[in-house]
């Protein structure tokens, strides 16, 4: 891919779904924790979101005749293997863990309070050379 925008080719060739799944899994590869998150963990929220909105009661159509509920969802490519895998498997209990951000850790942290002196510093030099 180039640095300016995108040909025709280059976006035709980014609807195949060999390619995005290829490119899933490279990225799932070599960041599993990114592939987790934003591949695993969206498929099982995004089943889940599906399967609520399907599991409403049918509309009474008259004595005796129901129509079944239909669903739309509309899903990027790359989710739509994980939807269909995970169909009817994801319980109530699946949920909250996907739904908590973990604390960040103490490298985390670190780094955080590096860049506000760093960033305090560079404000007071400023204000020191005026």
């Amino acid at each position: 891919f180039s640095n300016k925008y995108p040909t025709k080719e280059e976006v035709e060739q980014c609807k195949q779904k060999d390619l995005l799944e290829q490119m899933l899994k490279e990225m799932s590869g070599k960041f599993p924790e990114l592939g987790r998150v934003f591949v695993e963990e969206r498929d099982t929220y995004l089943t889940y979101s599906l399967q609520l909105a399907s599991c409403h009661q049918p509309r009474r159509m008259g004595p005796g005749a129901t129509e079944p509920t239909r669903v739309v969802g509309i899903v990027g490519m790359g989710h739509v293997a994980g939807i269909t895998k995970l169909w009817g498997t994801v319980k109530d209990s699946d949920i909250p863990p996907i739904m908590t951000i973990p604390p960040p850790s103490r490298s985390g942290q670190v780094v955080k309070a590096t860049i506000k002196v760093a960033v305090a510093g560079l404000v007071l030099w400023g204000a020191y050379k005026l």
